[in-house]
């Protein structure tokens, strides 16, 4: 697929190659990019209208994550998403939110209730209008602030590229599984009304049954495409043969 025309979209990113990052990550979440895609940096430097030097080394940061992979005789690559890898991924993401809760939200402080509050109406307003890259963004602006705090860069640092694998498995599914968004909401109001109550623990079980639910739902929702054999080419994940 090639690359999409709307590649000169302004963004706030501050340098060349924190720009070309967030395109190319965008570009794979969303499936512009597909997987096992070629990518070249002098395409995708001239689309973003860039030197190809930040760009290779977007293309280095984002194989860090898994984004991408270079081999020899193949060259660099759009990488498989693995659908024996997403309950595992989850259950990860949900143990690291659930320490940034835990430091963030010690003490629990009104004006932080209220923000939350806040988001999760945004995140609200974005299901009712169907609109899935809003979705994404509130969201992930909801869980960002629960486990923010000036003490947990180390946390926020890991959540990062974890998050963004996360939404390439997300993208497809809930472009298609609306249900699961406002099954969302609802949780982000029981974790908001545990905290409410100063109840830390109660706020961190909901937080994990969150993740946890929404890994087995996706994983589900994978296995049955892959049964029927309709899974689109960005969207196929691999399965690990048995050993």
């Amino acid at each position: 697929m090639p690359i999409p025309t709307s590649a000169m979209l302004q963004t706030p990113t501050p340098n060349a190659k924190s720009r070309a990052i967030e395109m190319i990550s965008h570009w794979i979440i969303e499936g512009s990019l597909e997987a096992g895609e070629k990518i070249r940096d002098i395409d995708i430097a001239h689309a973003l209208g860039v030197s190809r030097m930040p760009v290779r080394e977007a293309l280095q940061a984002l194989e860090t994550i898994g984004f991408i992979e270079t081999e020899p005789n193949r060259g660099t690559h759009v990488s498989s998403l693995r659908v024996d890898d997403i309950y595992a991924l989850y259950k990860t993401i949900a143990r690291l939110e659930t320490l940034g809760l835990e430091e963030a939200m010690n003490p629990v402080r009104s004006q932080t209730i209220e923000e939350l509050y806040m988001l999760n109406h945004r995140y609200q307003q974005t299901l009712n209008q169907s609109n899935i890259h809003a979705m994404f963004d509130a969201g992930r602006a909801f869980h960002q602030r629960l486990v923010y705090s000036d003490g947990n860069r180390f946390c926020q640092q890991a959540l990062a590229p974890l998050v963004k694998t996360a939404a390439r498995y997300e993208y497809p599914y809930r472009s298609t599984a609306q249900p699961v968004g406002q099954e969302s909401a609802i949780e982000h109001r029981m974790i908001l009304e545990a905290l409410v109550q100063h109840n830390i623990t109660r706020a961190q079980e909901i937080l994990t049954q969150s993740w946890l639910h929404t890994a087995t739902m996706i994983q589900s929702w994978y296995a049955a495409l892959a049964a029927k054999d309709t899974v689109s080419p960005h969207s196929t994940p691999d399965h690990e043969e048995d050993s």
